[in-house]
């Protein structure tokens, strides 16, 4: 996930919700990945996400 890069490189952690879940049942559609950060990171996330 390219987000996900960027924020690391930013030296924001980030987590991938279910990342590994949909990639052994990818025939069942009701996983979806999410990208989880700490809350105290959000406006730093938010900043980076804007460009």
């Amino acid at each position: 996930m390219a987000l996900k890069g960027r924020l690391e490189a930013e030296g924001i952690t980030c987590y991938l919700k279910n990342e590994f879940t949909t990639q052994l049942m990818n025939y069942l559609p009701t996983f979806e990945v999410e990208l989880q950060v700490y809350e105290s990171d959000l406006d730093c996330v938010k900043e980076v996400m804007r460009f």
